[in-house]
């Protein structure tokens, strides 16, 4: 019998502390955490690859180290947000049921070598939709409104995908 945790099924990183979650196999080499500062120049070498790039409506091109640090802070900030929810949650319903919280605190994929050293391969974000394809200015700000209106664990809620990675061999 297992006990119960809102935490589940995130473990803690043993060099970081931080909360990650290991990918099922065959992915068992990939785990998904938090950004770290040291990711900063990764993701810089990443967002300034044309191949990836091309693929991305978002970020500047160029892609410089500001941009980075900037997105680590803020992409941090919203993960301890949600850590705090699970803590709160954890400490209210220990017993559950589970709860559902403003977001995921985790979204770094990094390789694991044999060695144990850690491969930034890129990261993934799960955000409340943009309507970026919606060309009225003003529908798009309405529905955009009416999207982040909405409770957390809303069925109604239209959630999008945003991906930067690097192949791990």
């Amino acid at each position: 019998f297992m006990s119960f945790s809102q935490y589940h099924p995130l473990e803690r990183h043993p060099r970081t502390d931080d909360p990650y979650l290991r990918l099922p196999s065959p992915l068992e080499r990939v785990i998904v955490t938090p950004p770290r500062q040291e990711d900063v120049p990764h993701i810089v070498a990443i967002l300034n690859d044309y191949s990836v790039k091309r693929w991305l409506d978002g970020p500047p091109f160029p892609y410089l180290a500001m941009h980075a640090e900037d997105w680590v802070a803020r992409t941090k900030e919203l993960s301890d947000g949600v850590m705090h929810e699970l803590r709160m949650a954890n400490t209210e319903h220990p017993r559950g049921p589970p709860v559902t919280v403003g977001g995921c605190p985790v979204g770094c994929l990094r390789g694991l070598e044999e060695d144990g050293t850690e491969v930034f391969l890129g990261a993934i974000e799960f955000t409340r939709c943009g309507y970026p394809d919606l060309l009225d200015r003003r529908e798009q700000e309405a529905t955009v409104a009416r999207n982040e209106s909405m409770k957390s664990g809303d069925p109604e809620i239209v959630w999008c995908i945003g991906c930067e990675c690097f192949e791990f061999l």
